[in-house]
């Protein structure tokens, strides 16, 4: 069975995780651990994000995959199914990480 996401149709925000500062200081996606486990156990076996990439999916669920294994968010704006509004959210986010950082405690 298949589940078509409707968020979009609705006229809703597709969902969009978290962003948060590495150790490096790289603006990144929450990372979901499931997913990211997921991934690593697949990868060896011959399906890892190229297979993915390859699947019929659609631009939507490529974004949320690149969200959830923590994709930087610089980086996220370089995807080829990543479209300027998803990326403009994505970056305000990160935005306003750097201005709670310049607010006195």
């Amino acid at each position: 069975m298949t589940i078509e996401l409707t968020t979009i149709l609705a006229g809703e925000e597709e969902p969009m995780q978290p962003v948060g500062v590495d150790a490096h200081g790289v603006h990144r996606f929450l990372e979901n651990r499931i997913v990211r486990d997921l991934l690593d156990f697949a990868q060896p076996r011959g399906y890892g994000l190229n297979e993915i990439a390859c699947g019929h999916y659609s631009p939507a669920e490529h974004r949320q995959v690149a969200q959830l294994i923590g994709y930087s968010v610089d980086g996220y704006g370089t995807l080829s199914y990543v479209n300027d509004e998803s990326y403009e959210r994505a970056h305000e986010r990160s935005e306003a990480l750097l201005e709670d950082d310049s607010k006195p405690k």
